[in-house]
Formats: structure tokens, sequence, C-alpha cells
């Protein structure tokens, strides 16, 4: 494990006790630099990153964000600790943190990449050369060990298991027919799960059981008479490649909210990364019960069932789009209480989304939002006891 110094894990410590997240100044130089929504580069670099999974249409797109996000929050705590300079800009060292992890997923956009940082500096002259170069530098040295844990996470490893065959087992609808999407992502190592089977779900109700037969029953009698209402939802959160994906779509709501309480770069660097190993591990153990139970889509079982919106190559249970939403609300209800109701109901709304749209039985759905609030809890209780960046140790 890749250490880091005390002061900076105190930081993140101190951070993780707050539940509705303070709107104060990490330290002076917001002061001196103009602390204004437009200016958090970590907001910008978020935003970033959305632009750039919807360009290359990246899958699994949790990752992205969690890596960045984790950078971010190093880069933050190591530009508050450093004595160099009597202000080292937080926000040259998330923008250097931030290039450096996309740089490294996105090779091809380096020298766009290097100008955003460039441009970041120049924004922030009034803190004064030295504090910038340091910040820039503090912004490298934080994203080293984030690109250490990138190319060991086993997410490229090879696939070698064989496809199941029988009643029940699902099977690539595409045409021709596809390996499945992103095999290893429930083997990938997690951030704060022990594994991608720490929180794996009950089996799902057996193929061709009276249970199974009540949830197929139930996709198809709204498929048959799907109201424009339920159109609406499921065609809107669809998500699916070419956009920034239900990461981003959290990401952005995330993002919103730290806007509208004008907070420090430090606050708005914790709830993202929070909220992306939340995400990023909820999407491992939602993978990794994908591929142990291989369960076949609805439309595969009765192919009466009409589809609005295109068939995920991947098994059914549980729901992705649920898994990151119960992991996306929690974290967001839990650091910003007063936004709760409404996160939950917008974590409802995206797991439902899935059921209008004839591709996951509900209990896809209930399985998929507890899996992701667990994933959740378990990040808060590391944020709250240890600080994130324990990880990086």
């Amino acid at each position: 494990m890749i250490r880091i110094s005390t002061r900076i894990a105190t930081l993140s410590f101190a951070l993780a006790a707050c539940s509705e997240q303070s709107t104060a100044p990490a330290n002076s130089c917001a002061a001196l630099g103009a602390q204004t929504v437009e200016s958090l580069a970590t907001i910008q670099w978020n935003a970033r990153t959305r632009a750039l999974v919807t360009k290359y249409r990246t899958d699994p797109s949790a990752r992205p964000y969690a890596l960045v996000s984790m950078a971010q929050l190093n880069a933050t705590a190591a530009a508050e600790a450093s004595t160099v300079a009597p202000c080292v800009s937080s926000r040259a060292a998330v923008a250097s943190a931030s290039a450096a992890v996309l740089t490294s997923l996105y090779p091809g956009e380096a020298t766009g990449l290097d100008s955003a940082v460039r441009a970041q500096i120049t924004a922030d002259s009034l803190l004064g050369a030295t504090g910038l170069v340091e910040g820039e530098a503090a912004g490298r040295r934080a994203a080293e060990p984030i690109l250490t844990i990138a190319r060991n996470d086993g997410l490229n490893a090879a696939f070698t298991t064989t496809l199941p065959i029988g009643p029940g087992m699902w099977f690539s609808s595409a045409k021709p027919a596809a390996p499945p999407a992103t095999p290893m992502l429930g083997k990938m190592r997690p951030w704060v799960l022990s594994s991608g089977n720490q929180f794996r779900p009950a089996a799902p109700p057996a193929f061709g059981s009276e249970a199974f037969q009540k949830a197929v029953a139930e996709v198809k009698s709204i498929a048959t008479g799907r109201t424009a209402e339920q159109l609406a939802i499921a065609q809107k959160w669809a998500l699916s490649g070419g956009t920034f994906r239900t990461q981003g779509q959290w990401n952005l709501v995330a993002s919103d909210i730290l806007a509208a309480r004008r907070v420090s770069e430090r606050v708005a660097a914790h709830t993202l990364a929070t909220l992306n190993v939340a995400m990023n591990d909820a999407s491992i153990g939602c993978f990794d019960a994908k591929y142990t139970f291989w369960l076949l889509r609805p439309s595969q079982v009765d192919s009466s069932i009409s589809l609005p919106i295109g068939l995920p190559n991947h098994p059914a249970y549980p729901s992705s789009h649920s898994c990151t939403s119960g992991a996306g609300a929690e974290v967001l209800a839990t650091l910003y209480p007063s936004e709760g109701a409404r996160m939950r109901a917008l974590a409802d709304e995206i797991g439902m989304s899935r059921l209008y749209a004839g591709i996951h039985y509900r209990f896809d759905i209930d399985a998929g939002l507890a899996l992701g609030e667990r994933a959740a809890r378990l990040t808060l209780e590391v944020d709250r006891t240890k600080g994130l960046l324990v990880i990086l140790r």
C-alpha cells in the first residue's frame, strides 16, 4: 500500500465528521484566489471527466469518476498540508492531479488537458508564482498513487469464464451475438469493499417459479400498457453509451448541490470522492452478482415484451442503474440531509425507469438499490472513522 502523510489523513478525517457539509473556506487561499462557484477546479474537472466519458463511450464509467475524484481529494489535502509557500493553490493542485489521471485514461487528450491546467493556473495568478508552482507539483504527486491503483485494479484481466447454458441463463441478444459487457468489473479491485462479493445479494427467484413468473407478468403488463409518463422516464434515464451514464448523472447532481452551497475546494473534493468511491464499489458488487447468477432479461423470457430503449448486453440481476443510484442517493442524503428526500426519490425513479423500459424485473431494482446503499454506508463509515485517504496507505 502507498503511504500518505499523517497530516493529510487527519485533514480527510476532519472532513468526514461533517454531515451537512461546511461552506467555510479551507484556508486563506480562497480569499486571495476569488473563490467562486465558477473557479472551483473540482467541479470544472468533474465536468471534463463527464465530457470524456461521453466522448469515448467509457464503460464502466464508475472507474474514471472514482480515480479522478480520489486524486482531487488527495491533491486538496496535499496543498493544504504544504508549508512551501504561505498559500499553495488547491485549485492548481486539483487541476494538475485531475489532468494526470485523465491523460492516463485518455492519452489522445493530453494536449487539451495540459492547456486546461495552464488556464487554471493563470486564473489563480493572485496567489503568487510559488503557491501556483507548488500547487501544480502537489497535484502531480497526489495523482501518483491513484495511477498505481489504476494500473493494478484488474479490470483489463483476461475473461476466461465459459458462459453457462440452460433454462433461465442469460445469452447475448446482440446481433451478431457479442461477449458480455465488462465481464471483469465484478472482480476489479474495490476501494473500500473487501471484495466484489462482500454484499452479494441472495439469489433471485428461481426461473419458472411462481415468484419469477409473477415478476415477468408485471414487466409485460407495464410494457403492454406503458403510459406516456412511463415512456418518458424510461427514455430519460436510459443513459447508455454516448452519454455520461448513470454515474455521470449523480456527479452532475452533486456538482449542482455543491455550487448552490458555494463550498470550498476541499469540501467539493471530499463530497465527490465519497460519492464516486461508493458508486464504483457498488458497480463492482453489482457485476459480481450479474456474473454469478447470469439471469436472463424479461424480453428473453417473453419476446412480446416491447423495449423502447436498447437492451444492455449483460445479465439482469441486479439492476446496475439501481446499484449506482442506491449508492449515490445514500451518500448525498447523508452528507446533505436536507437533500435526502429528493435524492432517494431520484434513485427510486431511476430504478423504476428500467422496469418501465421492460429491461428489468422489479426484484432487480430492489436488490440493486439495497446493494448500493450498503456500499455507500461502508464508504461513509470508512470516511468517518479513518478518512478516505487511508485507502492510499
